[in-house]
């Protein structure tokens, strides 16, 4: 199964596209925004950006179901903003499980692979980062 990392700014369809390839691969989807602690939730409310320390425990818990997804054998879609370069690193878990993979564009199709390189492909839209068990 595929275990795929919508990524993008704010607004740009994550969700929308997170939710139509998970319904499409017939597995779970998560929503990113849905794991912020209630503390960055009210931070944000009130205009005030998140730095990094408060970005780490929301991002180590997502790569946590990333994790959970690859040791179950299942697959699975999670949507993200994961901006910086260092924010996808920790959901990557620098680890060999999740492959990144820029794979966008108007129609987004997964890609079936057989082993952990998966050739960068340049489209646009947001990112999504496939890897198949």
């Amino acid at each position: 199964m595929a275990v795929l990392i919508v990524m993008g700014v704010c607004g740009c369809g994550k969700s929308t596209v997170g939710k139509k390839l998970a319904a499409k691969l017939k597995c779970e989807f998560v929503d990113g925004d849905e794991w912020h602690s209630q503390e960055n939730v009210e931070k944000m409310r009130r205009g005030i950006p998140l730095t990094d320390d408060d970005r780490t425990p929301w991002l180590r818990a997502l790569y946590g179901v990333l994790v959970a997804w690859v040791e179950e054998g299942v697959g699975g879609v999670l949507a993200c903003s994961a901006l910086k370069h260092s924010y996808r690193g920790i959901l990557m878990g620098r680890g060999p499980e999740i492959a990144p993979q820029e794979n966008t564009g108007p129609e987004i199709a997964p890609q079936e692979n057989t082993g952990p390189e998966i050739a960068p492909q340049e489209n646009t839209g947001p990112e999504i980062a496939p890897q198949e068990n």
